[in-house]
């Protein structure tokens, strides 16, 4: 358990000189991803079910960014259970440099690792996530 907090606290992190946390970077991949024109409607389930966060998670991420000036939101006027979320101008070239730092941080990763023990290691980490909610369902059954 130790190792894999010890994981996720890399990973939630993974640049000093980064402007993001690794969440609001996979929320602003998503963002940017799903709205190739200004005004797309995403919804917060859509990056709940992308991304596997909670919706807490993501609200919290979304005002983080806003604050920050890196996306805008809006009621969408057709549809007002949707918010329209883009990414600023100022948000997509924060965006691009994190994502030049993260490849960076990665391409070492791999290098120094290997390709292999890195393809086995998210083999194990998925098997273990499986597990993790296999067994997770089974106790909430029990409990039910």
């Amino acid at each position: 358990m130790t190792a894999m907090f010890r994981f996720r606290k890399v990973g939630i992190t993974f640049s000093a000189d980064c402007a993001f946390q690794f969440v609001e970077l996979s929320v602003m991949k998503r963002i940017t991803a799903s709205c190739p024109a200004e005004g797309k409607n995403l919804n917060v389930s859509e990056i709940q079910d992308t991304l596997h966060i909670s919706k807490s998670a993501v609200s919290q991420t979304l005002s983080s960014l806003e604050k920050k000036g890196y996306i805008t939101r809006e009621i969408d006027k057709n549809d007002r259970r949707k918010i329209a979320v883009a990414a600023t101008p100022e948000g997509k070239r924060v965006l691009r440099e994190a994502l030049c730092s993260y490849d960076r941080l990665l391409s070492a990763m791999v290098e120094r690792y290997g390709a292999e023990n890195l393809d086995q290691l998210i083999e194990k980490v998925n098997e273990l996530s499986d597990v993790y909610e296999a067994v997770k369902m089974e106790l909430r059954s029990e409990t039910a």
